[in-house]
């Protein structure tokens, strides 16, 4: 795929506007392949490092059954035949952009059959980002996990988490990064008067991979802040109980020796703030960082702006300084 695209930008006898759109696909579709071999790999070393720092409830039955159960199911999904079904869907979503008029042309027609390819095993990367989205979902809307409130990653030990899902958007961001760049840069480029009239074809496909980005990392993480939020609700139950007790204790003690008792007092006071000061510090309420959340942002930065210049038809010429 990469040969294909180095040998059509380096060449300039095949560096026509259809060739360079077709090019610079492909690249985008190579982009999309790599972050999912990142994503196939995270998904099994996420299933383990959660279990190695225990936020799983489940069943009480051994660890490593437990962990054979999650990983057999989450595997069974990613497998399940539906993929097809996926792959083919998007198969025939070319049908909507490919200038059939042109088939009669053996490039083109070769060109043709690899986008469909490419396509196909698009669909099949979209299958297992849905999996993917819905097993973090489903850890969240099920309770299935036990956040660490005070872990050091202050992201109550589900950082890996958002990272998962942060890769899982990435998979589908390199289409609209794509999309963006021929809607913002096209214009400007030798082939203007192509990326001008597939301008609003593109407007309109940009909805989709910026749909499925956003929806990818930020609904399952979403439903997982939902169990973070009880977690920490339940967190400070556990904190008014402890004070109900300091005070029946300091109570119990007023009754005895009052010079002992406010010792105590001052001891389980102070204790008491402590437990506060040091909850207050270690809140979090998302399975994310900052950094985590900036590369998502970094990587939706394209179609956003090509999707906000159209809407509000922005003159990226007169911004940048380019033409009259």
């Amino acid at each position: 795929m990469l040969l294909v695209v180095a040998a059509t930008l380096g060449i300039p006898q095949l560096r026509s506007p259809g060739n360079v759109m077709f090019s610079t696909g492909m690249l985008a579709a190579a982009l999309s392949l790599f972050a999912f071999q990142v994503l196939q790999h995270r998904i099994p070393q996420t299933v383990e490092e959660l279990w190695r720092r225990k936020v799983f409830v489940g069943p009480d039955e051994s660890s490593q059954r437990r962990l054979r159960r999650i990983t057999e199911a989450l595997d069974g999904w990613l497998n399940h035949r539906l993929q097809y079904l996926s792959g083919v869907i998007f198969t025939l979503l070319v049908f909507l952009w490919f200038p059939f008029r042109y088939l009669g042309s053996g490039v083109v027609a070769f060109g043709l059959a690899i986008e469909l390819v490419v396509a196909f095993f698009i669909g099949l990367l979209a299958w297992r980002m849905l999996v993917t989205g819905g097993f973090v979902f489903e850890l969240g809307r099920q309770r299935r996990i036990r956040p660490q409130l005070e872990h050091p990653d202050h992201c109550g030990g589900l950082e890996p988490l958002g990272n998962l899902c942060l890769w899982n958007a990435l998979v589908i961001s390199a289409a609209g990064a794509f999309l963006g760049a021929w809607i913002i840069f096209g214009p400007l480029t030798p082939y203007a008067s192509l990326a001008f009239a597939y301008r609003p074809l593109f407007t309109r496909l940009l909805l989709i991979p910026l749909a499925i980005a956003f929806g990818s990392f930020f609904l399952p993480l979403w439903m997982v802040h939902r169990a973070m939020l009880a977690s920490r609700a339940e967190r400070w139950r556990d904190l008014g109980s402890l004070g109900k007790r300091i005070d029946d204790l300091a109570a119990e003690m007023l009754e005895t020796d009052e010079s002992t008792a406010s010792a105590k007092m001052q001891e389980n006071a102070a204790r008491l703030k402590v437990i506060r000061e040091n909850y207050d510090e270690n809140r979090p309420t998302w399975p994310f960082n900052p950094g985590t959340l900036t590369k998502f942002v970094t990587a939706q930065a394209l179609p956003v702006v090509g999707l906000v210049s159209q809407v509000a038809k922005l003159p990226f010429k007169n911004i940048l300084g380019i033409g009259p």
